[in-house]
């Protein structure tokens, strides 16, 4: 009698055992003081409309600084314990610290080339902080660059091509003695267009500007515009002796 009531005990202590599912461990995502985030539902009812865009983003907001993620079972087999835990939302952060960049000769592809009228290369060296300032600024953000881009890649891609495209268009222009002039004016008004695109789609542009002269492609014209400058600065020095 004995022997057959261990035996029974073992079955079922077996069968419960096989037919248990994994314990369901709780999951969290921590959202830092310049993050802002949203929960967006990974399943949805076909009853559901879809929202789409701006509204989406708006919708799923979430303000709390640690969020925990939902999960359901998804069984794969006949028996019960066959199958895993999968989470029913994912959570989106974008991070609104701000991001600033130097774009000089030394920055590769990056750097800002243009040209003069006479088809004479330089770099122009910018600097530049952007972030995105609040909640609203985030939601425009990943609208525009979706949830798969940061802020510092929107700056080093799109932003960085824009600049580009700006400057050479009013360098070339003119002629180089007149860009050397109204240097200041045009990176001034390549500023002002970049910041008025960056807002359309999320980004602020706190600071913006050059950091130096323009770097020449040949040293040679460098060398010549150097030796111009003396050559001018001593005749000023001779003139002033003179009088």
């Amino acid at each position: 009698m004995k022997k057959f009531y261990f035996l029974g005990a073992a079955v079922v202590m077996m069968t419960a055992i096989v037919s248990c599912r994994p314990y369901d461990r709780p999951e969290y995502v921590d959202i830092g003081t310049n993050d802002t985030a949203f929960a967006i539902k990974l399943e949805q009812k076909q009853t559901e409309n879809a929202v789409v865009g701006e509204d989406m983003w708006k919708k799923n907001l979430v303000n709390a600084k640690r969020i925990e993620i939902p999960h359901r079972w998804n069984k794969t087999g006949r028996a019960n314990w066959k199958g895993k835990w999968i989470p029913t939302i994912k959570v989106v952060k974008v991070s609104r610290s701000p991001v600033s960049v130097l774009w000089d000769e030394n920055s590769a592809n990056k750097q800002i080339k243009a040209e003069s009228k006479e088809s004479i290369g330089f770099t122009v060296p910018i600097t530049l902080t952007a972030t995105i300032a609040d909640d609203d600024a985030a939601i425009k953000f990943l609208n525009k660059w979706g949830s798969d881009k940061t802020l510092e890649d929107a700056v080093n891609t799109t932003l960085n091509a824009f600049i580009q495209d700006s400057m050479n268009k009013k360098l070339s222009a003119l002629g180089l003695e007149e860009d050397k002039k109204q240097k200041s004016a045009i990176i001034t008004a390549v500023g002002e267009e970049l910041k008025a695109y960056a807002l359309e789609n999320g980004i602020t542009i706190t600071q913006f500007g050059g950091t130096s002269g323009f770097v020449y492609d040949k040293k040679e014209i460098q060398e010549a515009i150097d030796k111009q400058a003396i050559a001018q600065a001593e005749g000023k020095r001779l003139q002033e002796e003179q009088e």
